[in-house]
């Protein structure tokens, strides 16, 4: 029974694929993805489910529920969940001027530990499995609105219908300065009613992202948008482009890299189920913040606005107690906070196919 399960499941996976690619010929794999999530897939269960429909503002997003990931040959479609943030200015904690971690520089010798904020967020997550503020938050005071809906979320102090936002200096208003910007000492001032609800106001954006196998004899699999081929998965959708530099006098900056061409000021949210097998692996590799949780136990910690920086983890490592076989959750939080780069590597064998 079983394998007629399996055969019945692999032969609507290899139907789905073919329709797919029929709907979006000559797609990116955004569009792909778009094409995967309109068909009714197949689980590991034998069962069928339809994914989330794709890219629909303000849906929320239903805490401890992940959406099926599709299985297709060599690449696996995880679901992802955007939550895209106003890069205008008006949220205090996107697109705001930053400075580096002491030790940080140009000739720095080890730039992949020394240029991290650690501790921004809890070492363990809350009860709707979202990262809470840490012992040494920088410019994350707002963590808690980060990875939800604003426009189902009441409870969190800057929440929709709250009139109060945190503080910071500098702020340059909603104007983007090119001086006094990336090297600033950032300090943290209180809350402070700011005349609106909206600091925090988001666009919810249910997705996949293909991860594709990169080492068959390891089960290695990978997902890279980086440099030219940045990470602007969403630039389509949400508040769209809106960021634009300005000079300390008030005149737009027209150069290349200050062209409002991309949607930054975004977080997303994965949650992928895995069973531990041995010898897995986990390599993260992009700007900005990431922090990666196994259940509800922080294992990777790179926190801060910065340029790419790395980290790595081995299960085996971080849950020395797992019985092999064992079930767990794998939930990365991404935040993508500024301008004018936005890079992810994800190389791991936790992502694979069953």
């Amino acid at each position: 029974m079983f394998t007629i399960i399996r055969q019945r499941r692999t032969l609507l996976i290899a139907i789905a694929a073919a329709v797919a690619a029929v709907l979006c010929a000559g797609c990116s794999d955004e569009g792909i993805g778009g094409a995967f999530k309109e068909l009714r897939i197949a689980n590991q269960d034998g069962s069928s489910s339809t994914p989330t429909t794709p890219n629909t503002p303000n849906t929320p997003n239903t805490p401890n529920t992940p959406d099926t990931p599709i299985y297709s040959g060599d690449t696996v479609w995880v679901p992802v969940t955007f939550y895209d943030f106003h890069s205008d200015r008006s949220n205090p904690e996107f697109e705001q001027p930053h400075g580096k971690v002491s030790g940080c520089g140009t000739n720095n010798p080890n730039p992949t530990t020394n240029c991290i904020y650690k501790g921004m967020v809890g070492t363990t997550l809350d009860s709707d499995n979202k990262p809470v503020l840490g012992s040494a938050p920088y410019r994350n005071y707002g963590i808690a609105h980060w990875f939800r809906d604003w426009s189902a979320y009441y409870s969190g102090t800057y929440s929709k219908g709250k009139t109060i936002a945190p503080v910071y200096t500098p702020t340059p208003g909603i104007k983007q300065t090119a001086s006094n910007e990336w090297d600033v000492t950032v300090v943290y001032k209180g809350d402070e009613d700011v005349g609106h609800d909206t600091s925090f106001k988001n666009i919810v954006i249910n997705d996949y992202l293909p991860f594709s196998i990169a080492n068959k004899n390891t089960g290695m699999y990978e997902f890279s948008r980086r440099g030219n081929n940045g990470f602007f998965w969403i630039d389509s959708k949400g508040f769209g482009p809106e960021w634009a530099s300005y000079d300390n006098r008030g005149n737009q900056v027209t150069g290349t890299n200050y062209i409002a061409n991309h949607n930054f000021a975004f977080t997303m949210e994965m949650d992928y189920q895995f069973f531990v097998k041995p010898a897995m692996t986990f390599q993260f590799t992009g700007d900005d913040d990431v922090w990666v949780f196994i259940d509800k136990t922080l294992v990777l910690d790179i926190g801060g606005i910065h340029s790419e920086q790395s980290g790595n983890f081995n299960v085996a490592d971080v849950l020395p107690n797992a019985v092999m076989g064992s079930k767990h959750n794998l939930r990365i939080f991404y935040a993508e906070r500024h301008s004018t780069a936005s890079n992810i590597l994800i190389q791991t064998n936790i992502v694979a196919s069953p």
